[in-house]
């Protein structure tokens, strides 16, 4: 389990961070997920799940987000995360979820997607159905990166 309002405190450790989220994987892919095929239709699919605020701020698994059908925004992205990795092939190291504090100063979750040199780093957001890019992103100020090889802060 993760808790965001004390990051601060958990960075230092960075294994304990990554080895708090239950699981980075999926154990078996939903029914409902098995033909989607690009990264817009995986975030179209998670986004419609319920949102739900956890006062805890607990990390879900993706298994645990999807048979609960709710969680809350890093609970978003680490069900996307799963989802692309199983279903699109992606690896850990083209996904991070990056950590910070959006225009209101509001603690928020989004999923950063890299596809290749060519191609502006995607951000996936469980407010949007919309995938921008990080040249739009002036909007959000990151604390930290995690995926499940790591932890990266911003200064």
């Amino acid at each position: 389990m993760f808790y965001i309002r004390d990051y601060a405190v958990t960075l230092i450790n960075a294994q304990k961070l990554i080895d708090r989220v239950e699981s980075w994987h999926l154990t078996k892919i939903p029914s409902q997920f098995k033909n989607l095929t690009t990264i817009g239709d995986i975030n179209l699919a998670v986004n419609a799940f319920e949102y739900k605020i956890d006062p805890t701020d607990h990390w879900k698994s993706p298994d645990a987000f999807f048979d609960e059908g709710f969680g809350d925004c890093e609970d978003y992205c680490i069900a996307k995360y799963a989802l692309l990795h199983s279903l699109l092939g992606l690896s850990s190291n083209q996904m991070c979820v990056l950590v910070g504090e959006d225009i209101d100063r509001q603690m928020h979750a989004l999923l950063l997607v890299y596809k290749g040199s060519e191609v502006p780093v995607l951000i996936l957001d469980n407010r949007t159905s919309l995938i921008h890019n990080t040249e739009h992103m002036k909007w959000f100020r990151p604390i930290f990166a995690v995926n499940e090889d790591g932890v990266w802060l911003y200064s």
